[in-house]
């Protein structure tokens, strides 16, 4: 199997329900898009099952940022990863975001907290907790990845939520956690509680900046004024920033670094190939943008692009056949009569699943 195809996602989502967790790779960023919801639907009995990583979707060494609902996304993973003791289902990645370094599990761990209501709450500190996972703080929310604080309320809108959140204070603790309109600023649905995640992986909290800036400056001597290296000794997000992702941290990590030892990762048999392929990229993007003497940084530096994936082929699912089809009833006396009988069972475990969720 090595296209996303229903039988292929009925297949691994078979495998999400045994023990364990299982990892599978997606060659591309289409085809990890078409199996996360194929996945979706045949999960949606349990889709705590359903682990994603996706990949940044910008071009390696491109001075754009990725957008902050991915990041969100990728940090909520890798937080799950390492708090569960015993995690299981199924870890949906692409080859990009398999082959990249990230942030190592000491940084995740630092920058990714929960918040419930009676928690005690210090303003002055969750603001600069906020600021320091790259949240901007603003006079009024309006989109993903904003916060405002006034009096005893915090209007925060983290990277994993659809709205925005308004934290009601009593005296130090946090007496309630509404969801709200960002039109009509009305309270809505109740939580008991949400977790903040970063919004930016170039985290620059104390440690990051300095460690940002002294890598920099020896790299790159002859760009001490270049905008990116202010912006990031005054703690600000600058954008591309996460081309020199490895300057901010002592040490990165890779996806593999984060989970278990009994893990077993899965691939298309062509993903050493697709590996080749987009190494070749990665090089090209490299030359160019080196070209234009922006400060870059290797491949190898940012992807371990020459490191052979390892992946075992998925096992063959004697489950998955062809459809019935009115040939296969030709030798009955009512072949389309003979079909729908057969048809029975599966509309019926249809409507008993959907039924779960009206």
């Amino acid at each position: 199997m090595t296209t996303s195809t229903p039988g292929l996602a009925f297949h691994l989502s078979n495998l999400a329900r045994k023990n364990g967790l299982r990892v599978w790779i997606c060659p591309d960023l289409r085809s990890y898009r078409q199996l996360s919801e194929e996945l979706a639907f045949f999960l949606q009995d349990a889709p705590e099952l359903l682990w994603c990583f996706p990949s940044w979707e910008v071009l390696p060494y491109d001075r754009v940022s990725p957008h902050h609902a991915i990041v969100g996304e990728r940090f909520s993973t890798l937080a799950r990863l390492l708090r569960e003791p015993s995690p299981a289902g199924l870890l949906l990645t692409a080859l990009p975001a398999w082959l990249q370094r990230i942030a190592p599990p000491e940084a995740v761990s630092a920058h990714v907290w929960q918040l419930c209501t009676g928690d005690p709450l210090d303003i002055a500190g969750l603001k600069q907790r906020l600021a320091l996972a790259g949240m901007q703080g603003v006079e009024r929310v309006l989109a993903a990845g904003e916060f405002a604080a006034r009096g005893g309320i915090l209007d925060v809108w983290p990277a994993t939520e659809d709205s925005p959140l308004r934290l009601d204070m009593f005296g130090d603790e946090i007496e309630s956690i509404r969801r709200f309109d960002v039109e009509t600023q009305r309270s809505g649905e109740s939580l008991e509680q949400f977790i903040s995640v970063p919004v930016r992986e170039v985290i620059l909290d104390d440690a990051g900046r300095e460690c940002f800036a002294a890598a920099f400056r020896a790299r790159f001597p002859h760009l001490r004024t270049h905008p990116m290296l202010a912006a990031a000794q005054a703690g600000r997000p600058h954008p591309g920033i996460e081309a020199l992702l490895p300057f901010a941290y002592a040490s990165t990590a890779r996806l593999a670094n984060y989970l278990p030892e009994n893990a077993i990762i899965f691939a298309p048999d062509t993903i050493e190939s697709k590996r080749a392929d987009f190494a070749g990229q990665v090089r090209d993007q490299f030359t160019m943008v080196r070209a234009s003497h922006e400060p870059v940084i290797s491949p190898q530096e940012l992807y371990a692009v020459e490191t052979p994936v390892g992946a075992l082929p998925l096992p063959a699912h004697t489950d998955i056949g062809a459809p019935l089809s009115l040939a296969d009833f030709q030798d009955q006396s009512q072949p389309l009569h003979a079909l729908n009988e057969a048809l029975l069972p599966f509309a019926y475990a249809s409507t008993a699943r959907l039924a779960n969720y009206l």
